[in-house]
């Protein structure tokens, strides 16, 4: 996946990825969505609901101004619980990177 840049502060555009396996589209009815991201040595870590959209298997996070407030380098992905409380990690493999830009 590409990376996604933010300017610290930024909340007006969601961080969005579709829900896909080697099984294909992630069955989303029913299911509830993390959003989980990790600054690259430490010191910030962001966990909130994300929006499952219309177009599924595509899931959006809207960042809360205080979860894009530090610069630097993430590790995003979104966890998936489904109806029957099984959870699922995406993406599986890398993890999305998100970069927040020091705002000039």
């Amino acid at each position: 996946m590409p990376t996604t840049q933010i300017v610290e502060g930024d909340t007006a555009k969601p961080i969005r990825a579709p829900l896909r396996d080697e099984d294909g589209d992630a069955p989303l009815l029913g299911a509830s969505v993390l959003f989980c991201m990790d600054r690259q040595g430490g010191g910030k870590h962001v966990e909130f609901p994300a929006v499952i959209e219309d177009e599924a298997p595509w899931v959006a996070y809207w960042p809360e101004a205080e979860h894009v407030d530090t610069p630097g380098v993430y590790q995003a992905q979104f966890i998936v619980t489904f109806g029957n409380g099984r959870q699922e990690t995406f993406p599986s493999g890398d993890p999305l990177i998100v970069v927040i830009r020091r705002l000039l």
